[in-house]
């Protein structure tokens, strides 16, 4: 699926989008990843913020975050290997 907030240097999926669609799957767990055009995988304040909100509702409803990846060309980062998770 894609999501977006319609901004012109982000998007976001609605938080309540996600956590709905992991209800509806009956999900113990999930994986997101998004994509930086600019082939910098360095989190911005946003994506860590956005992160963090994730784990904490996630985490309510028993749905562990996994990893959140940023790809960008031919590297990436990943939130739970830089120990943000």
């Amino acid at each position: 699926a894609s999501f977006t907030d319609n901004s012109l240097d982000r998007a976001a999926p609605p938080l309540r989008t996600l956590i709905g669609k992991a209800l509806s799957m009956e999900a113990t767990a999930m994986i997101i990843a998004h994509n930086h055009p600019s082939g910098i995988a360095k989190p911005s304040p946003n994506d860590c913020a956005f992160t963090r909100t994730l784990c904490r509702l996630g985490g309510a409803l028993d749905i562990q975050l996994i990893d959140h990846l940023i790809l960008a060309g031919p590297s990436q980062f990943s939130f739970r290997e830089a120990g943000l998770l």
